[in-house]
């Protein structure tokens, strides 16, 4: 009988392991969005999910013009869909001050999950990005490829590193000669609370020298941001304070002219809103 239930005790342990070994790991960031850039994260499948961007104006000024408030803003707004659990595709538009009123198009595709225990280290997804902007004279015309490679280390704490390549478009209107960019993302999450998180991105540009080379528009800095998440019944609202303007993935990793250290930074907020297809009959 002690040998029976011995077997019986060893078997269920291997079987609790295993399928600990195959939980992935869920919520890295606790949202799609990272501030500008994309997280590992992604919709549960036939789900879509609204997003919506703004930034004001210069804070430079301070209470003269309330922070920026009173000034141009850009506004960002997008939809993204999940075919399945590892597909994602969406569309936006970025428009306001400086945006060149810009459309795009992308798609993320998860192929390799976080295990609880055991298995892969990290999350790995590949993102994909086209930005056309419409603006008379605009130059910025650009594909995009972004592996996104995350770990979540505790509870509380994750990372996420995401080298990008960029494919300046030839624009003979603009003497601009169709060009590779490169750098990388840097992000880094921390929750405070159940509902309170605290976000930090770095982008830099491995490449900026040759890029202003080839460009009527130069960028002096790269983009940093910081961020405050909130999580409420279905929506993600995020405070940001970022030293670029400029909302959307490509050309916020382009950089700015923004100077960080002279308290020059651009305040505003993200929203997201998740909406779900499932039948409830």
């Amino acid at each position: 009988m002690t040998f029976f239930i011995g077997l019986l005790l060893l078997f269920s342990g291997m079987e609790d392991s295993v399928s600990t070994e195959l939980t992935p790991v869920s919520r890295t960031f606790r949202s799609t969005q990272i501030i500008n850039q994309r997280s590992v994260d992604q919709l549960f499948g036939q789900t879509l999910e609204f997003r919506m961007g703004h930034r004001f104006g210069d804070s430079y000024t301070g209470l003269k013009d309330l922070f920026g408030i009173d000034l141009g803003a850009s506004v960002y707004f997008g939809l993204d869909y999940a075919i399945t659990d590892d597909i994602m595709a969406g569309f936006s538009r970025l428009g306001g001050a400086g945006a060149l009123k810009t459309y795009e198009v992308h798609s993320q595709y998860k192929l390799i999950s976080q295990k609880v225990e055991g298995g892969s280290p990290v999350t790995l997804s590949l993102y994909g990005e086209a930005a056309f902007a419409t603006t008379t004279g605009a130059e910025q015309t650009h594909l995009m490829l972004m592996p996104l490679v995350a770990r979540k280390w505790t509870k509380e704490f994750s990372t996420q590193v995401s080298p990008f390549y960029i494919q300046r478009l030839e624009n003979k209107d603009n003497f601009i000669g169709a060009q590779p960019i490169y750098g990388a993302n840097v992000a880094v999450n921390y929750i405070l609370t159940k509902k309170v998180g605290l976000v930090f991105e770095w982008s830099p540009l491995f490449n900026r020298n040759e890029m202003n080379g080839n460009s009527r528009t130069t960028y002096k800095y790269n983009s940093i941001s910081a961020g405050v998440n909130l999580e409420i019944s279905g929506h993600t609202f995020q405070l940001v304070a970022s030293n670029t303007q400029h909302i959307s993935t490509i050309s916020s990793l382009l950089g700015t002219n923004a100077d960080y250290t002279g308290r020059h930074f651009y305040l505003g907020f993200n929203i997201t809103r998740l909406y779900s297809f499932e039948s409830e009959y």
